[in-house]
């Protein structure tokens, strides 16, 4: 077990890889964290605990039940496992580069259907992710395309965050706001720098570079996912709204110009 894992979910990977190797033995290569509780701003409240569990080969229908059984038992035993999102891969199809396999993907502590392999996230486990149990990561990629990066946060900006940025049901709930200008930060900044941050680094790093105008809806959304008992710096979610869909349009819009993704 990583001893950077923030002790409130040590017990929870401890008996995830426990169970998961008695289950499924030398069919596991390795399991690996990254996103917020990798990067040490794991909010016990809010934060999802992103993982991704790496096989040898393709799971059979009895190896799958005993993986849904394995979060059944997870969540009526652990008050973090529904907080649980992530895919279980075929390391080979990593080693091929067939990112468009889909794989089990689970959320909220369930299955929620399969997904292709998203190159964004192989990225942050390479670059700040930690290994739960198994193999280093380098034993399954030792390189990722940039260009492959790239299309995926392109699809990513232009496909689904243009629509939840432009949603005027989703533009009134605070949580939304935090989640769709703090990500927004964090693609930018993946795109600039090359590398993985926190949504407060890279809050931080967009307010250094932008028009004063944004500053307050960025700093709104960080008090929403760090502070939300202080007040909020908007005296009418309007007018709230309003910013942040102009955000969201200046964001994607130069990053589109300036990383060329489409």
């Amino acid at each position: 077990m990583h001893n950077s894992l923030p002790m409130e979910l040590q017990q929870l990977f401890q008996s995830y890889a426990q169970t998961l190797s008695y289950e499924l033995g030398d069919l596991v290569h390795g399991v690996y964290i990254y996103g917020s509780v990798a990067l040490g701003y794991f909010n016990n409240e809010k934060s999802d605990i992103d993982f991704m569990t790496f096989l040898k080969r393709d799971l059979s229908e009895d190896e799958f039940k005993k993986i849904k059984a394995i979060h059944e038992d997870l969540i009526s035993s652990n008050i973090y496992a529904d907080r649980l999102e992530g895919e279980y891969i075929n390391i080979q199809d990593i080693q091929n580069q067939n990112y468009s396999k889909e794989c089990p993907y689970f959320a909220f502590g369930k299955y929620h259907g399969v997904v292709a392999i998203k190159s964004f996230s192989l990225f942050q486990v390479k670059e700040k992710g930690l290994k739960i149990y198994g193999e280093d990561f380098s034993t399954i990629v030792s390189d990722i395309d940039w260009n492959d990066i790239k299309k995926d946060l392109g699809k990513r900006l232009n496909e689904y965050w243009i629509k939840k940025g432009n949603s005027s049901l989703l533009l009134m709930i605070d949580a939304w706001i935090s989640l769709i200008v703090l990500t927004l930060c964090r693609i930018y900044y993946v795109l600039e720098k090359k590398t993985v941050a926190s949504k407060m680094e890279s809050a931080e790093f967009i307010m250094r570079n932008i028009d004063e105008k944004y500053h307050t809806l960025i700093k709104e959304a960080l008090r929403i996912q760090y502070d939300i008992s202080k007040k909020s710096l908007f005296t009418k979610k309007n007018e709230r709204k309003k910013l942040t869909r102009q955000f969201v349009d200046y964001i994607i819009n130069t990053c589109n110009e300036r990383f060329q993704l489409i």
